[in-house]
Formats: C-alpha cells, sequence, structure tokens
C-alpha cells in the first residue's frame, strides 16, 4: 500500500511537472513568434517606405519634368513671337522701337519664368504632402494588421493550451484506471493466496483434531477472509 501509495504521488507529480514544461515551452514560442512577427513588420514599413518615397521623388521628377517641358515650349513660342514681333518692328520704325520692343519681350519672359518657377514649387510640395499621407495610412494598415495578428495568436494559445490540458487529463485518467486494474489484479491474487493458505490449515485441523477443530477454524478463516476482502474492497474504492 505504501509503494501504491508512492507510485502515486510520483505519477501526480510528474503530471505537474509536465503540466508546467508544457506552458513554459508554450510561452517561450509565444514570445519567439511575436518577436518575429515585429521583425517582420518592422521590415515591410521600412521596405515600404522605401517604395513609397522612390515611387513619390519618380512621380515628382515626372512632374517636374513635364512642366519644365511646357515652360521651355512657351519660353520657345514667346521668343518666337517676340522676335516676328521685333524683326516687323524694325522694319516699321528702326532701331528704337526694336530695342523697346526687345526690352518688352524680355520683361515678358523673366514673367513666364518666374510663373513656371511657382508651379514647379507648387509640384514639388503637393507631391511632398501625398508621400505624408500616404504613409500614414500605410502605418494605421499595418497597425490594425498588427492588432488582429496579435488577437488571432491568443485564441491560437487558448485553443492550444486547452487541448493540452484536455490530453494531459485522459492521459492522467488511462494512467488512473491501469493503476486500479494492478491493485485489483494484486488483490485478486492476495485474496487467492489467503483462501490457499487457509484451506491447508483447515486440513491440517481437520486431520488433527476432528470435525469441531475444522469448523472453527472454517469460522475464524471466513471471518478473515470477510476482513480481507472488506479492505481491499475499500483501499480500491478510495483509488
Amino acid at each position: 500500500d505504501r509503494r501504491i501509495k508512492e507510485a502515486e504521488e510520483e505519477a501526480e507529480a510528474e503530471r505537474e511537472r509536465e503540466r508546467l514544461r508544457f506552458e513554459a515551452e508554450k510561452e517561450a514560442e509565444k514570445e519567439a513568434l511575436i518577436s518575429e512577427l515585429t521583425a517582420a513588420k518592422r521590415a515591410a514599413v521600412e521596405a515600404a517606405e522605401a517604395a513609397a518615397t522612390a515611387a513619390a521623388n519618380a512621380e515628382a521628377r515626372e512632374r517636374i519634368a513635364v512642366i519644365e517641358a511646357n515652360h521651355a515650349t512657351l519660353i520657345s513660342q514667346k521668343e518666337t513671337a517676340l522676335l516676328e514681333a521685333m524683326m516687323a518692328i524694325e522694319a516699321i520704325s528702326g532701331e528704337a522701337a526694336v530695342n523697346a520692343a526687345y526690352d518688352a519681350a524680355k520683361e515678358i519672359q523673366d514673367l513666364a519664368k518666374a510663373e513656371a518657377d511657382r508651379r514647379i514649387k507648387e509640384a514639388e510640395e503637393e507631391a511632398e504632402a501625398e508621400r505624408e499621407r500616404e504613409r500614414l495610412r500605410f502605418e494605421a494598415e499595418k497597425e490594425a494588421e498588427k492588432e488582429a495578428l496579435i488577437s488571432e495568436l491568443t485564441a491560437a494559445k487558448r485553443a492550444a493550451v486547452e487541448a493540452a490540458e484536455a490530453a494531459a487529463t485522459a492521459a492522467a485518467n488511462a494512467e488512473a484506471r491501469e493503476r486500479i486494474a494492478v491493485i485489483e489484479a494484486n488483490h485478486a491474487t492476495l485474496i487467492s493466496q489467503k483462501e490457499t493458505a487457509l484451506l491447508e490449515a483447515m486440513m491440517a485441523i481437520e486431520a488433527i483434531s476432528g470435525e469441531a477443530a475444522v469448523n472453527a477454524a472454517y469460522d475464524a478463516a471466513k471471518e478473515i477472509q470477510d476482513l480481507a476482502k472488506a479492505e481491499a474492497d475499500r483501499r480500491i474504492k478510495e483509488a
């Protein structure tokens, strides 16, 4: 009985150690997974920011190139028109009129260049604002994805822990049933041994003292057998 009790206590302690070890492993796996996901998110954010910056810079360069081309075309057209006007004025009024027309043309050209520069600056500012809006939108999306992933991992961990606890309980129940079966087998063997010993004692007493002694020994043996059986039944019930 003492050894059976020690075995049961050792099995219970082993189950507790196994449960604690399992929980520690799962907690370590969870921490490693969260670290890995955090690193992956950081790398994805950096790559996306770099890509967004490169795309925005390329788009801004394209817009500036278009504006500069339009500006060059506009200046060329104005210069051609001014040159034609200068030639017409020169044919009519001489060099003084040409100089006046040239000064007017130069003023118009300077104004056109200032306007083109202003539009280029506005395009650059708009491109910068668009890049900032895109960055904020990207960060909000990634934060939402992170929250959803953490919720999913928490639910998965809870399900894994519940499944592990159920499996541990089932294993413990099976082990308890096996031990009870061993105890019952030992109990049956013990009763069989006691019955054999009592029968031999009865035969010996009968050979010596006759039927009265046999009856007395049988009654005593029966009482001992009943007590042993009651004790064994009590232990089985406790187990």
